[in-house]
């Protein structure tokens, strides 16, 4: 192998190990959820609020 090809094909073995480095960096750091989705899928509140059965019976008598 010609030992002037061996630091050019290190380099670009550094250069791709590099950018597929930023591209998982990329990728995991951002959201493809776009943002009224995001607002739209809020945690919900689990605790039944009681009042509200509680005033359909009296208005249902």
């Amino acid at each position: 192998m010609n030992k002037n090809l061996i630091p050019i094909l290190f380099l670009t073995l550094i250069t791709i190990v590099v950018w597929v480095a930023f591209q998982v960096f990329k990728i995991t750091t951002s959201s493809t959820i776009p943002e009224p989705t995001q607002n739209q899928i809020q945690e919900l509140d689990p605790n039944l609020d009681t009042s509200v059965f509680e005033d359909l019976e009296s208005a249902l008598k």
